[in-house]
């Protein structure tokens, strides 16, 4: 077991234990299918169970943090950084969207920021493209149902979790 040591009050060490935690793809995937097994009476649970396992998916196949998910720009529509404002870049490169078969190598691109509550929040990773970290991603991605993540159901309720979050930072 490893210490973490805290900077802080320099009279004071402050250290905690803490183990590091891993999940091999076999594991992730029968806990994912262990999860979407569980029968649900509320549609809007099960589709909130999907919706963050396909972050968790994400997470796995690119190696991100979770604020590097929440601030993919091209999920549902290609994405050219020039045009947007928050990202003050040059680069005219079109990001097609990761939801678009033609995006065959599901490339993402992370943004500089994301919202989070009523904060814009810098990401560590920002202005960034990324393909996926694992060898047989492309296996995973129809495995893990990556891209039907954006089938209308999934959308109307992906838009709804960010309407209730721009909703709540006015």
């Amino acid at each position: 077991m490893s210490k973490l040591k805290l900077k802080g009050n320099t009279k004071k060490k402050v250290s905690f234990d803490y183990e590091e935690q891993s999940i091999s793809i076999e594991d992730f995937l029968t806990l994912r299918d262990s999860v979407l097994s569980v029968k649900d009476t509320h549609p809007l649970r099960e589709k909130n169970r999907k919706f963050w396992l396909w972050v968790y998916s994400i997470q796995l196949i690119y190696g991100l943090r979770i604020a590097e998910v929440a601030a993919i720009k091209n999920l549902t529509i290609d994405y050219i950084p020039a045009n947007d404002s928050q990202e003050n870049s040059k680069d005219k490169t079109i990001f097609k969207a990761l939801s678009n078969p033609d995006n065959k190598e599901n490339i993402i691109y992370i943004g500089n920021f994301t919202l989070w509550r009523k904060h814009r929040v810098r990401v560590m990773r920002g202005s960034e493209k990324l393909k996926a970290i694992l060898s047989n991603s492309f296996s995973l991605f129809s495995s893990l149902t990556v891209k039907s993540l954006f089938s209308s159901q999934m959308i109307s309720f992906t838009n709804m979790l960010i309407n209730n979050h721009l909703t709540n930072i006015k």
